[in-house]
């Protein structure tokens, strides 16, 4: 079946609802109309120049994610601002009314300023492959939660029942930072690469996410895996005790 503005928009508002709160999604999301498709780009008109700011600063992620599952990597967005006047209503725009919306402007920034904290959950996503969770993972894991860093870890958040791949998501989505443990066995699963892929796409908008740590790896091993993630500075689990290196993460976040 051929694509077209609607159904894409559908796509992206399913994954959207499971993101974010009922309140949240009636406010800034149940409001946009999408326009037009144009390969893969889509169009979608949203009622002002403020909703479209909002957007752009507090839910560009979460669009990114979604529009990227139902276009592909290649996906654009594009706003049809629809600028709206208080000058057309058949009531006088009136200084009472004036306060009326800022009013109801401030109400709506407390409440998706709310919401947006809720989505960024966790101040970190744990990254890594099951092989090093023993002698590693969990150990790290337990010391950044005892001194106070929100964590997502598989064994933190998963219950029975839970799907996998929408728990990951929500994960990748939630946390301000993504923990990678680069690791032999790390670079040969392929629910790492999602979930590195994940953060790689988030810091295509400027913002430096990714945190590595190589555990027992060398830098030539990195730097085939990859060379942007052997370029970055990272802590060392050959040279930093995992006290150490939860400390280092803390003073980050």
């Amino acid at each position: 079946m051929k694509k077209n503005a609607n159904s894409v928009w559908n796509e992206c508002l399913v994954f959207i609802k499971d993101n974010i709160s009922p309140q949240a999604f009636k406010t800034w999301f149940a409001p946009i109309i999408p326009v037009q498709l144009n390969q893969n780009t889509l169009i979608i008109q949203v009622p002002s120049k403020f909703f479209y700011e909002w957007l752009e600063e507090h839910y560009i992620k979460l669009l990114r994610v979604a529009l990227t599952k139902s276009l592909g990597e290649e996906a654009k967005l594009v706003y049809d601002v629809k600028m709206e006047s208080y000058y057309n209503d058949q009531e006088p725009f009136t200084f009472e009314k004036l306060l009326e919306l800022e009013n109801k402007i401030k109400n709506t920034f407390i409440d998706a300023k709310d919401t947006y904290s809720k989505l960024l959950e966790y101040d970190v996503f744990i990254s890594h492959s099951s092989e090093d969770k023993n002698d590693f993972v969990r150990p790290l894991a337990n010391e950044l939660k005892k001194i106070g860093v929100k964590v997502w870890y598989d064994e933190f958040e998963l219950k029975i029942g839970d799907s996998l791949r929408k728990s990951i998501d929500k994960g990748l989505i939630n946390s301000k930072y993504g923990i990678v443990i680069l690791s032999t066995s790390f670079f040969n699963r392929n629910w790492t690469q999602y979930e590195l892929n994940g953060f790689i796409n988030r810091e295509m908008s400027g913002s430096n996410i990714i945190l590595p740590i190589w555990h027992k790896v060398s830098k030539d091993e990195v730097q085939n895996f990859s060379p942007s993630l052997a370029d970055k500075v990272a802590l060392n689990s050959s040279i930093h005790s995992i006290k150490e290196i939860a400390r280092e993460i803390q003073k980050i976040i």
